[in-house]
């Protein structure tokens, strides 16, 4: 008879529940999934804002007629991945789900179906779309504030470092699904471009030509093609995903950039500082689990105390 096998030692995962052989409950969205106190609310607060969103489609940054748009969720009740709202939010609607954001998810809509959305919304025909509008909390447009992540110009434009008269900025380019949007998007890019809005961040090198003492000047390594805005309308072109370091001179023209529609997200450069190592106290645990439950422990030595 072969021998037991020895246990690991110190293992980095621990389970500390035994398993039960219990298949999980199905679920989908049902009579059951609809929030019943809230919707005729919802479907008044819901088909207002679309039928706004339409009535001033012509004012909001678009490409090839389609906007982005985000989608907040009741928070006590409608987080869970079950209630995705992508029956409402669906193709069939001129919609398509892009990514979570924020309590709620960012949505890419046809602007001119948004009359269409609001009749689903007012007359829905089977209860997963009644659920969803039950636990959607508004419909608003994807604002410049939003692609500041609720900062202000200035806040964001102190914490960005300077460079040549200007501060550093990371880009992310707008995510549209047709090509015909991502192309009318980099043409925007580029006239950015064009107008000194985005101005472009090149590799540079500090070489040492001089005697010592003397100051030597970063020079530039690559072709303006190499870029930072180059380099991300390129990927952009080919993968639906850009986003590159870029100079901005005022706080005008991050705001311009904001406006345009033309970025998802835009942040300031991180500055890297060099700290010794070695310095400090040792952290303590972010969090009281004196009391807690302990379903598994997982440590990879950042709590050690050695």
């Amino acid at each position: 008879m072969a021998e037991k096998a020895s246990p690991l030692l110190n293992p980095v995962l621990s389970l500390q529940m035994g398993p039960k052989p219990e298949s999980p409950t199905a679920r989908g969205k049902g009579q059951r999934s609809v929030v019943t106190e809230r919707l005729a609310i919802q479907q008044r607060v819901l088909a207002s804002a679309t039928r706004g969103i339409y009535g001033s489609r012509s004012t909001l940054p678009s490409f090839a007629g389609t906007a982005h748009f985000v989608v907040r969720m009741f928070v006590e009740d409608s987080l869970a991945a079950t209630h995705t709202p992508d029956d409402l939010f669906s193709p069939v609607n001129g919609c398509r789900l892009v990514a979570p954001y924020h309590d709620g998810y960012l949505i890419e809509a046809n602007l001119n179906q948004f009359n269409r959305l609001a009749q689903v919304i007012e007359n829905p025909t089977n209860y997963s779309i009644q659920a969803d509008i039950s636990r959607v909390e508004s419909l608003t447009p994807f604002a410049p504030q939003d692609r500041a992540r609720g900062r202000s110009i200035e806040d964001l434009w102190q914490a960005a470092p300077e460079e040549d008269g200007a501060r550093l900025f990371v880009v992310w380019l707008a995510p549209f699904r047709t090509r015909q949007a991502r192309e009318l998007l980099l043409e925007r890019v580029d006239l950015l471009s064009q107008q000194q809005i985005l101005l472009p961040v090149l590799p540079t090198l500090r070489l040492l030509s001089g005697p010592a003492g003397s100051p030597d000047e970063p020079r530039e390594v690559a072709p303006s093609c190499q870029s930072g805005i180059a380099r991300a309308m390129r990927n952009y072109r080919n993968t639906g995903v850009g986003r590159g370091t870029v100079r901005i001179r005022s706080r005008e023209a991050l705001g311009q950039l904001l406006a345009s529609g033309a970025s998802f997200r835009v942040d300031p450069v991180r500055q890297i500082r060099v700290a010794a190592p070695g310095e400090g106290a040792h952290p303590s645990i972010p969090f009281d689990i004196a009391d807690a439950p302990t379903v598994g422990v997982v440590d990879g030595g950042l709590h050690a105390s050695s």
